[in-house]
């Protein structure tokens, strides 16, 4: 096995920018119906830490994110007038609702993250990858996040984080684009508790867009018709909607359930139903897009060369990732001799790979490695962070919060 230290020069030490936050109680959770957050004696997920960001730190993570999604908009138009589905890991069949929702103005993308290496300490802003589809982590960014700012001291407009709101400002926009769909609402999860939460966090803010019917259920309680659109049965009946919001990737569903997709092709195309995130947003979620952004903007600061055969990298620390993966499974770092570092096991290692070049994350003096998320809807919106004492960022990260100078 390779050593850290032949990897690449290490992210510089953020213990500086560290403050101690208060923890929050179970019953403060319980009260905002967060109690899953509490974590256990073994893990607790809510770090009692802070990082401390300067405006110019803030503003540069903005800079970054906008920058990005504007790289990715344009790549994703490529890929759709070049059908370079295939390059993305996509059978062709995909193109015909990709293609549709791309160009039906109503089919807004709606909610999406970026996950960025550095920016803190001086240490310059690259894109890792993008969360494009069924993304999580808002009930901790919006909610808990401002209430460790609160319990620490600092007050009025110290934080990134205007996430709520600017998800119900894209819930209203949502319904202005489809003027002619009723105002309901189904949100679905697959029982994880995670997704649980953020769809209740969702709830909330629909209502407060102004939909008058706002439903929850687990995924395989819908029912879809072909011909009529997307239902739940109650005890007073079927009840229809016109707006679903899936915790389901789309990727999973064109590889894992061919006979949901082609049902939600035929809702989507005979105009029953507006599916968020929309068809589209499948291209965003392939790790492929991080080639093909390389391969079209290598000269952009936030963009790191990746490629599909790890020989473009010889001589350089790399990262092997899958195109379809989830929380740090089946990821693989070597150092610049080719020797592995880390790696983690997973459902993901039948995909094709991108290698892309590793760049070393800030770090503290624990030898946490911090992560940087940035959330967008109608713009870009908030900002936290995850870490952890390792080199792969997974599902057994802590969340940090932030605060700014």
């Amino acid at each position: 096995m390779g050593t850290v230290e032949t990897v690449v020069h290490q992210g510089l030490m953020v213990d500086k920018q560290l403050v101690r936050a208060p923890k929050i109680s179970q019953d403060r959770l319980r009260d905002m119906g967060l109690e899953w957050f509490y974590g256990t004696s073994e893990w607790d997920y809510l770090s009692d830490d802070l990082l401390v960001l300067s405006e110019d730190q803030v503003a540069a993570y903005q800079e970054a994110s906008e920058e990005c999604l504007d790289l990715i908009s344009r790549a994703t138009k490529h890929v759709i007038e070049q059908s370079k589905y295939a390059e993305l890991g996509f059978n062709s069949r995909v193109a015909k609702l990709v293609e549709y929702s791309w160009n039906h103005k109503g089919h807004l993308h709606f909610l999406g993250r970026l996950d960025f290496a550095g920016g803190l300490e001086g240490q310059g802003i690259k894109l890792l990858e993008y969360n494009g589809d069924t993304c999580s982590m808002m009930p901790e960014s919006s909610a808990l996040q401002f209430e460790q700012k609160m319990a620490s001291g600092f007050s009025g407009n110290g934080q990134f984080n205007h996430i709520y709101q600017d998800i119900v400002k894209r819930f209203t926009e949502l319904l202005d684009s489809n003027p002619d769909k009723h105002p309901s609402l189904l949100l679905s999860h697959m029982g994880h508790p995670e997704d649980r939460l953020n769809i209740d966090f969702l709830y909330a803010a629909a209502h407060d867009a102004g939909f008058e019917v706002v439903d929850i259920s687990a995924i395989e309680q819908v029912v879809f018709s072909p011909d009529e659109g997307i239902f739940l049965e109650k005890d007073s009946g079927y009840v229809k909607y016109d707006f679903w919001y899936k915790m389901l990737p789309w990727e999973y569903t064109v590889n894992q359930e061919p006979e949901l997709y082609d049902l939600l092709e035929q809702i989507i195309m005979n105009d029953l139903a507006i599916v968020v995130n929309p068809p589209y947003s499948m291209i965003y979620q392939s790790k492929g897009l991080l080639k093909l952004l390389y391969d079209l903007y290598p000269d952009s600061p936030y963009l790191l060369p990746t490629y599909s055969n790890p020989v473009r990298l010889r001589g350089r620390a790399f990262v092997e990732k899958p195109y379809f993966g989830l929380e740090g499974e089946n990821i693989r770092i070597f150092d610049r001799d080719n020797e592995e570092l880390e790696s983690n096991t997973g459902d993901f290692g039948h995909n094709p790979m991108v290698y892309q070049e590793y760049v070393p994350l800030n770090k503290d003096s624990n030898e946490n490695i911090y992560q940087a998320g940035v959330f967008h809807a109608s713009t870009t919106n908030g900002l936290s962070f995850r870490r952890i004492d390792g080199l792969i960022i997974d599902e057994d990260a802590e969340f940090v919060g932030h605060v700014i100078e």
